[in-house]
């Protein structure tokens, strides 16, 4: 939706305007067209909050739970808490990877490149070593399907575990070079008046104005 809120938007702009978008819009796609159509723009990735100093211990103001809210009842069974991929420990020396039960897997597949563009690889683990562990209930949750309950069936099944890598940085394509300039002092300063002047129409249309149950969306299905 923003290259056609931008083309809306041209009589109202000059040479000196600049479009600033929030992180609901950042996608490589979207900054590949701004940077091909040589359209001014600052636009929020979702990690820039993570990198600005500004936002650092945001979280100490968060209000508290309920303390009760996740007590059980005497004698309800405990939740099954499964293991993640940060629980395996992934050694680069032999390619290799250890469960929590220190058993080692050694076949893994190539490294791939995930939607997000972050490389990585996964490890199988031998169905014989996962048959008798007693943690196997807590091993890795996901998605199954129905070849993976045909495995099941025959108890041929077995947890498979991915290494995400760091994602390459490429500092000459347009998102990096978005990073940088977002996150630049003058970027900042720049960014933050986005605060003031949008989000208050917002504030109210919502607060004042009630109008917080637009559920459709386009002029089309408002017709």
């Amino acid at each position: 939706m923003l290259a056609p809120m931008i083309e809306r938007a041209q009589p109202w702009s000059d040479s000196e305007t600049l479009v600033t978008a929030d992180a609901g819009y950042h996608s490589d796609a979207n900054v590949q067209q701004l940077h091909d159509n040589v359209t001014p723009t600052l636009s929020a990735d979702g990690q820039m909050r993570k990198r600005y100093e500004r936002f650092e211990g945001r979280d100490k103001h968060k209000a508290k739970p309920d303390p009760l809210s996740d007590k059980k009842a005497s004698g309800a069974p405990t939740e099954i808490k499964f293991f993640r991929p940060k629980d395996f420990n992934f050694n680069g020396e032999d390619n290799t990877a250890t469960c929590p039960e220190r058993q080692v897997s050694s076949r893994y597949r190539s490294v791939h490149l995930s939607a997000s563009g972050h490389p990585y690889q996964t490890y199988i683990a031998q169905a014989s070593d996962c048959a008798a562990c007693a943690l196997r209930g807590q091993c890795l949750k996901k998605r199954r399907s129905k070849m993976d309950d045909k495995k099941a069936a025959t108890n041929e099944q077995a947890p498979q575990v991915a290494r995400v890598f760091p994602r390459l940085m490429d500092f000459s394509h347009p998102s990096e070079l978005m990073r940088q300039a977002i996150d630049s002092p003058r970027g900042r300063q720049v960014y933050s008046q986005r605060i003031g002047t949008v989000e208050p129409v917002f504030a109210n249309l919502r607060n004042n104005k009630r109008l917080n149950r637009l559920n459709l969306r386009g002029q089309a299905r408002r017709q």
